[in-house]
């Protein structure tokens, strides 16, 4: 289907295609909303272009490159790409507790979120059905258990830490990451045979572009566009957010989408830029007022790490 995405109003434009943008824009494709993803990197061959196999005794600085030899592309862990850092993470998947949402209440830090756990937790065991996540139940209480594959093995020195560990009181338990430890949808387990942040040829661990945006492209309804940097979420005559404008990395030129909605899901310190930066006739002070609510949040935070420290 051929699709002139500068003249199209998308229903939904969302900014970024990792763990959030990824997920979400699969999920309202699947809807039938027609969905745009931008993402500021490039498309990346994930089954070819990582150095997944390299190992550090064969380079002379002991630096491992994140690319095969002759392929451009990332640097390292943070730079962008379809996928964005679900493509190099290290996949380790742990799910939030009743102490991490109601931290002011519990312990006098940060604010307390305007939902808990249980709110939270059938949403975990969907996604974790979806992606794959291995691990034990260990009934922790800051550690709430999952829907969760096999554990992988623990290592030599993961054994040897386990018993040194025990004699101190302390429960040293398998590592939950979401990358499979038998075969599911189409994926094999994982072998065991490199670097997870150098990429994961196989796709056993987990990465949106080859789990949730590939097959939502199939229906037509998602169209993910690449290497195209989003500079201002705008704004239209009533107030209401209609699109974003973007730099082209190939080019250097810049284009505008124009959706009825726009997630921002760039990463915590993108979001952020992104945010500051959209300025508008509305909001000609957007950045100086995010800015200021920022630091707000910032000196809650500091007090309540200072006060749990015993500093005040």
């Amino acid at each position: 289907m051929s699709l002139n995405i500068h003249k199209a109003v998308f229903d939904v434009c969302v900014v970024g295609s990792g763990a959030a943008g990824g997920v979400l824009s699969s999920r309202l494709a699947a809807r039938g909303l027609d969905v745009i993803v931008v993402e500021g990197g490039p498309k990346v061959d994930t089954r070819t272009a990582f150095a997944t196999h390299s190992m550090p005794f064969d380079f002379k600085n002991r630096k491992m490159p994140v690319m095969m030899p002759g392929v451009a592309g990332f640097e390292d862990e943070r730079t962008r790409g379809v996928g964005g850092k679900t493509l190099l993470w290290n996949a380790v998947s742990w799910r939030l507790s009743h102490r991490d949402f109601k931290g002011n209440t519990l312990e006098g830090a940060g604010e307390d979120w305007p939902l808990d756990y249980p709110d939270l937790a059938p949403y975990y065991d969907q996604i974790e059905r979806e992606v794959g996540v291995c691990g034990n139940a260990d009934h922790l209480e800051d550690l709430p258990d999952g829907i969760f594959l096999p554990p992988m093995p623990m290592r030599c020195s993961d054994r040897i830490i386990q018993r040194g560990a025990a004699r101190l009181g302390i429960k040293v338990i398998h590592v939950r990451k979401a990358t499979l430890t038998r075969s599911q949808a189409g994926r094999p387990a994982c072998h065991y045979c490199g670097n997870c942040m150098a990429g994961c040829d196989v796709i056993a661990k987990y990465n949106s572009a080859d789990v949730h945006l590939g097959p939502a492209a199939l229906n037509h309804k998602l169209t993910i566009m690449h290497n195209s940097v989003v500079c201002e979420v705008t704004l239209g005559s009533e107030n209401r957010v209609n699109g974003v404008r973007y730099l082209s990395r190939e080019t250097l030129r810049e284009g505008r989408i124009q959706a009825r909605a726009v997630v921002v899901s760039c990463a915590c310190v993108q979001s952020v830029a992104l945010l500051l930066m959209s300025k508008s006739r509305y909001y000609p002070s957007a950045g100086q007022e995010l800015h200021s609510s920022l630091h707000r949040q910032h000196q809650r935070l500091r007090q309540g790490i200072d006060r749990l420290e015993g500093h005040e």
